[in-house]
């Protein structure tokens, strides 16, 4: 038999005790160590306010500093005052916290695209404020009701899984924390009840135009309660975390990473894997050396695959990469004509989803980070062009085109990954380091990058 969320007011609900919510943490993180500070996203409804209140507590109880992320987003007339609102509630009870605003170009943005605005600036935030974990109030209604729209989409076994509790970008990235997974929606009301606050009420919530306020509107029709829809989630989660860890074996067997931000897969190797760990092998690559946040198409995939499999020598444009397979060996590197210039304004920064910079040199004014391309390095004094052009003739031919550059009005000012900077611009020991540390979360273990 179902149970219902409106069966379940009939009896007594209880908040989420500081025990509990301990507990929740140390299930969370396992054996990784809780950073030192945390960051949360607040915008002010029942979720997000109690995790940020239990937060507040667990901070003050172990030295850990926390700092609140509510994020106007907009959309709605009312948010800027809704953002004040919360920032009251925080300010009473000493909070530490900021408010990040983001202006949609245009009325008609969706729910979609302030979800990604919203994501970028909370972790742009934590990046530049040297926060180690981003918790997010996703509980478990949510994980339910993210099961049944995946499923109902055609998603696969990764997919199903879900939100994973603990999630890193990177190999020594932010950490994206959701801790409230096994608790339902009516205890966390109850928990900011029990701490004498009110939450915030956004009205979009239920409006019927969006997908995952439909599933909520007709809970009830769901074949399976979202206790049983998460023992099913469980189980491919298991068979994620299964899948990854031989992805991550295969590819230390068939793969090499370099710090200039491409791989070499040896195809004598990976093609004696299974179609599946193939495909995971090289979707992992491409993530990486792209730089991309999400997925692949499952087309788009299957191209790249092909592309692998084919006993000719040639080239392929796929995923924001550039594939050359030649000799036995698939070289994967960034697609330097799908970088777009941005702005460099912090002395740490990561550019194109893929390296971290660090400026140990005063920043230059407007300045834009970019990519070689075609350009070579004739721009070079004469006396300085023999020895940098033999670095860049050491990179694969593609991996030449995606070397990062420091430019301003055009004009190239630095090669952080060859070791060049302009002497009239930048101090004679200055130095720009170039790392290669995707966004994505694609190692569960250690790889090497040489």
């Amino acid at each position: 038999m179902s149970v219902t969320s409106a069966s379940l007011t009939s009896f007594p609900v209880s908040s989420v005790s500081a025990a509990e919510f301990s507990a929740a943490l140390a299930q969370c993180f396992g054996a990784a160590p809780v950073p030192r500070h945390l960051a949360v996203a607040l915008s002010g409804g029942a979720d997000s306010l109690a995790l940020t209140l239990l937060l507040a507590d667990y901070a003050s109880a172990t030295g850990r500093r926390l700092t609140a992320l509510i994020v106007d987003h907009g959309l709605r007339p009312e948010s800027a005052a809704e953002a004040r609102h919360v920032a009251q509630i925080l300010q009473k009870r000493g909070i530490a916290h900021d408010i990040l605003t983001w202006q949609p170009e245009n009325s008609r943005a969706t729910q979609h695209r302030a979800r990604q605005a919203r994501y970028r600036l909370l972790t742009e935030w934590c990046h530049h404020n040297a926060a180690g974990a981003l918790f997010l109030g996703h509980h478990r209604e949510d994980q339910a009701e993210t099961f049944w729209l995946r499923l109902a989409a055609g998603s696969g076994t990764d997919g199903l899984a879900c939100m994973a509790p603990l999630r890193r970008e990177g190999a020594e990235g932010l950490v994206l924390a959701r801790p409230l997974l096994g608790f339902s929606k009516l205890r966390l009301r109850e928990t900011c009840a029990a701490f004498g606050e009110t939450p915030v009420e956004d009205a979009s919530n239920a409006k019927p135009a969006y997908s995952r306020n439909i599933l909520r509107l007709n809970r009830d029709a769901l074949p399976f309660d979202a206790e049983k829809t998460l023992r099913i989630v469980d189980v491919f989660a298991r068979l994620r975390r299964h899948m990854c860890r031989l992805t991550q074996e295969a590819l230390q067997g068939c793969a090499v990473f370099y710090a200039a931000g491409y791989a070499v897969f040896d195809l004598q190797t990976w093609q004696k894997f299974p179609q599946e760990l193939q495909k995971r092998t090289l979707h992992t690559a491409l993530m990486a050396v792209s730089g991309r946040g999400y997925p692949l198409r499952t087309r788009t995939l299957m191209t790249a695959l092909e592309a692998a499999h084919s006993r000719k020598n040639g080239v392929l444009t796929c995923g924001g990469c550039i594939l050359e397979t030649e000799g036995g060996r698939l070289t994967i590197c960034r697609e330097a004509a799908a970088v777009a210039p941005v702005p460099v304004t912090t002395q740490e920064t990561q550019f194109d989803g893929r390296l971290r910079l660090r400026f140990d040199v005063p920043l230059p004014e407007n300045a834009v980070l970019h990519v070689l391309g075609r350009r070579g390095v004739s721009f070079l004094p004469k006396e300085q062009r023999k020895i940098y052009e033999k670095r860049r003739r050491a990179l694969p031919r593609f991996a030449r085109q995606s070397l990062v550059t420091v430019e301003k009005q055009g004009r190239i000012l630095a090669l952080p990954q060859l070791g060049w900077l302009d002497a009239e611009v930048f101090p004679k020991n200055g130095r720009i380091s170039a790392e290669f540390f995707p966004n994505a979360p694609i190692f569960a273990i250690d790889i090497e990058i040489v």
